[in-house]
């Protein structure tokens, strides 16, 4: 577009519209009627107001609370009165893991997975939240978990083990890292580069607790991987024990967590034909088999563009 004349400037112009008064004093409503429920280990905020008979653009509302608040997804619900009562839902996605798309066709609407809209004749606001809460564990996928990704079964050190001791079991097994345990209790993390760094200053015989990390800095095997990735950014182990039930079952490596970041998870497939068997007029459906049919004949890939999401 740069290269054709385009000019950003122009753009912004109408992509970033201020805020009308009548846009600021909503917003303001939606910001205080904000609640955060976390759903499958997602943060979901879910905000409800009477607009009375408003008849500002409500969308820009949902992008701005959306930046604002950084959930998983977003679920603006605004009472509109006037000659016609209803309820507008507008929702926004910053993950494939939520997909408010099929959660606005719930209630009568739709759109794309991470964007979408409905229009909700004859019910309460109230009722209207109420189904929403209890509808959203169908439409939210679980977060990637520690326990997905650790290792069961864990190696485990004294604090009273000398360093000397500690450096054979490093230089036999080849780890990087080993928690320090009493009683059950997570105390600490040995890394071979502190045992190196010991046994260069011939400290040989001092106990692996004197040159620990020392910390309880632990995970569940149900906290998320987000969870995981901030513990160890800020604490700067590379390998977290995992505790259940107070027990130490496992650990959870630095490595394990990259190789998983690395691997993008793909989303399922989702089937439409019933979707549009349903939405589509009879003559519509009749065509869009046509055009199927003769592209197999073809053995070219046919796709629906644009409109049909509206």
């Amino acid at each position: 577009l740069l290269e054709a004349g385009a000019q950003l400037e122009a753009a912004r112009e109408f992509l970033h519209h201020p805020l009308t008064p009548g846009q600021n004093a909503l917003f303001d409503q939606l910001l205080a009627a904000a609640e955060t429920h976390t759903t499958n280990g997602q943060a979901v905020t879910i905000t409800a107001i009477d607009g009375g008979d408003t008849d500002e653009e409500l969308s820009t509302l949902a992008h701005k609370l959306r930046d604002t608040l950084e959930p998983a997804a977003l679920f603006m619900l605004v009472n509109l009165h006037g000659h016609e009562p209803r309820v507008q839902l507008i929702a926004r996605s910053t993950t494939t893991n939520v997909d408010v798309g099929a959660v606005a066709t719930h209630f009568g609407g739709g759109g794309p997975g991470r964007a979408a809209a409905a229009l909700i004749r004859d019910r309460s606001l109230d009722d209207v939240r109420a189904d929403l809460i209890a509808c959203l564990p169908d439409y939210v996928r679980p977060v990637a978990t520690v326990a997905q990704i650790m290792s069961h079964g864990v190696q485990t050190l004294s604090p009273d083990t000398t360093v000397r001791e500690a450096a054979a079991r490093f230089k036999k097994y080849s780890y990087e890292g080993y928690p320090v345990v009493a009683g059950g209790r997570v105390l600490g993390l040995l890394t071979r580069r502190a045992v190196d760094r010991a046994t260069h200053h011939h400290l040989d015989a001092q106990p692996v607790s004197a040159i620990m990390d020392a910390g309880e800095v632990t995970v569940k095997p149900t906290d998320s991987l987000e969870h995981l990735q901030k513990l160890m950014t800020t604490h700067g182990w590379g390998q977290v024990p995992v505790v259940d039930n107070g027990n130490v079952i496992g650990v959870v490596t630095r490595t394990d967590l990259l190789k998983r970041l690395a691997t993008p998870v793909k989303p399922p497939r989702r089937n439409l034909a019933e979707q549009l068997a349903t939405a589509l007029p009879p003559e519509r459906l009749a065509l869009l088999h046509l055009v199927s049919d003769e592209a197999a004949a073809l053995n070219v890939s046919p796709f629906i563009v644009g409109g049909f999401v509206r």
